[in-house]
């Protein structure tokens, strides 16, 4: 059964631009993360590894506004990183309970 859901192991990315940050963490039951509206551009998040700073093969450009849902049961932490420094995001998980 799953727990109620908690914060995400982070809701901003690092003061250097194109460092990625684990936003949510492995397997669980579900989970998202939100680019704000006011937002300075877009959000890059990989859901298989270190976010890079352009879209590319697995990591996608979140634009302000739209969210990104987690795989359910994935083994891998979904990663963020922004071209901007400091870029707040929201970042929701549930987990299983023990």
């Amino acid at each position: 059964m799953p727990n109620a859901p908690t914060a995400g192991l982070a809701n901003v990315t690092p003061v250097t631009p194109g460092t990625p940050v684990n936003a949510l963490d492995i397997a669980l039951v579900g989970g998202y993360v939100f680019n704000p509206l006011n937002a300075p551009g877009n959000l890059l998040v990989d859901p298989t590894g270190p976010a890079s700073t352009a879209a590319n093969g697995t990591t996608m450009a979140l634009p302000p506004g739209q969210p990104f849902y987690a795989i359910p049961d994935s083994t891998m932490y979904v990663s963020v990183a922004s071209t901007f420094p400091s870029h707040q995001f929201v970042a929701v998980q549930w987990t299983l309970t023990p």
